[in-house]
This record gives C-alpha cells, structure tokens and sequence, in this order.
C-alpha cells in the first residue's frame, strides 16, 4: 500500500522528504469540493512504510501552503 493522505486547500504540488531527498506525490481531487486532494507516494519512489521528514504542499506558484 502506498503513502497517502489529503489535503484540503489550493495544493498543486506535494513533496516529501526522505532520507535527506524529495519525492513528490501524485494528486487526484477525489471530492465534490474541489479543494480537497488525495496524494500518494509512488511505491517506486518511496517503499511503503517509509517514514517521511515531512511533507509541504504547494500552490500554482509554487508558494508554501
């Protein structure tokens, strides 16, 4: 099972860090309110049960949310 979670507001972009590299997840608006975004970790990228440093979402221009 992939790393997962939701964020609600502009996200555009969501990374993580992981043994001092960045992974990005992919996005998905999964909710009738188009605020709300799922995003996972390619299992490719980041093995499932990874602990992440943290993860930062991003807006259109690329500002921290």
């Amino acid at each position: 099972m992939p790393t997962f979670g939701y964020f609600v507001g502009p996200a555009k972009r969501i990374v993580g860090t992981v043994d001092g590299r960045q992974a990005t997840a992919r996005l998905a608006q999964w909710s009738r309110d188009p605020q709300v975004v799922i995003f996972w970790f390619d299992p490719q990228q980041l093995a499932p049960g990874t602990p992440l440093d943290g993860i930062v979402a991003h807006d259109a221009r690329g500002r921290r949310l």
